[in-house]
């Protein structure tokens, strides 16, 4: 069985995609074959190095993507930067760079570690759908949100399983294009894939996409508070946590896995498989600027119970409508 996966990743994230790749590859020695498909921005000829280095240890194919074309083209269709670049997008223009013959392509992003055997993914029966994801575990709202869409419990889009047949069938591009034209959000396509497709979209797996908030608190502390409806039922979300196939590590207290002095839950965990990588010896952790909100959440998580801060924490950000990470 071959797995083809896809990462995208801007000028300043390709080393962070270099090292869950490393753990991809580490996690699936059994596979027959795994090809990489790496999108990104000015590809620096270290990066290039240790990805041949990957390649050569693992046995397995990393194919390289230059997007300069494709970022011009975003940025002619007017679509807004999301942090310092326009890589959210690249997953969306599968079919103008992925070989024809792939038809069943796992995205996963980069500030990820896989932990587990991925091939369930390339093998379930999806029926017609385009896409499988899992769910968010707490969804900052977004503009022109309606009542019901406030209720529902959304995707995260950081890992999704892609049919790419039935993805070019439905035309599924050109319609979330269509539809970024005229609509703004704040987290941009991922708002836009649960607008357009939250009904057709094939529910994953918890413990295909364990967020920090399910990894730094227990069970029955998560249920207490959070309160969705379409989440996870208790013993499957019990079930992800103790069997996680892939961690997403997206900030925590404003941090990220890999700063410097972060409390981020899975800092361990991107430092095992780090240290695995071409890059043990040369990635250096930067400390990350937080405003005085972000500084007291951390201060709180150090001193107390965890259950307690989790109450805190959730009930300052749901007032104030912040993203719950």
């Amino acid at each position: 069985m071959r797995m083809d996966v896809l990462y995208q990743a801007s000028e300043s994230y390709a080393l962070f995609g270099g090292v869950s790749i490393t753990s991809l590859f580490e996690n699936n020695k059994e596979a027959d074959e795994i090809c990489v498909h790496f999108i990104a921005s000015n590809f620096s000829m270290e990066m290039r190095q240790n990805l041949k280095k990957l390649e050569r240890k693992y046995e397995r194919k990393i194919i390289l993507y230059d997007i300069d074309e494709l970022e011009q083209k975003i940025k002619d269709i007017g679509w807004p930067l999301f942090g310092d670049s326009y890589a959210t997008y690249y997953k969306l223009f599968i079919e103008e760079f992925i070989p024809e013959e792939v038809e069943r392509l796992v995205y996963i992003d980069c500030d990820t570690a896989v932990l587990g055997d991925l091939s369930e993914l390339f093998t379930m029966d999806m029926h017609d759908a385009a896409l499988a994801i899992a769910r968010d575990c707490d969804p900052l709202p977004f503009h022109e949100q309606t009542e019901e869409e406030r209720k529902r419990c959304r995707y995260n889009c950081g890992v999704m399983v892609i049919d790419v047949v039935n993805w070019k069938k439905n035309n599924c591009r050109v319609e979330i294009e269509n539809y970024l034209h005229t609509h703004t959000h704040c987290l941009h396509e991922q708002d836009v894939i649960n607008r357009l497709y939250y009904e057709k979209i094939m529910p994953l797996p918890c413990e295909y996409n364990v967020q920090p908030v399910h990894y730094a608190f227990t069970t029955k502390q998560y249920f207490s508070v959070y309160k969705h409806k379409d989440y996870y039922s208790y013993k499957e979300f019990e079930r992800g946590r103790k069997n996680i196939k892939i961690a997403h590590f997206f900030h925590w207290c404003g941090e990220s896995a890999w700063n410097k002095g972060t409390l981020h839950p899975y800092r361990k965990v991107f430092r095992y498989y780090l240290n695995m990588s071409p890059w043990k010896n040369s990635y250096v952790p930067a400390k990350v600027k937080t405003n005085y909100v972000l500084k007291i959440e951390k201060v709180l998580y150090l001193i107390l119970p965890r259950g307690i801060f989790l109450r805190i924490w959730h009930a300052y950000r749901a007032r104030h409508g912040l993203a719950l990470i």
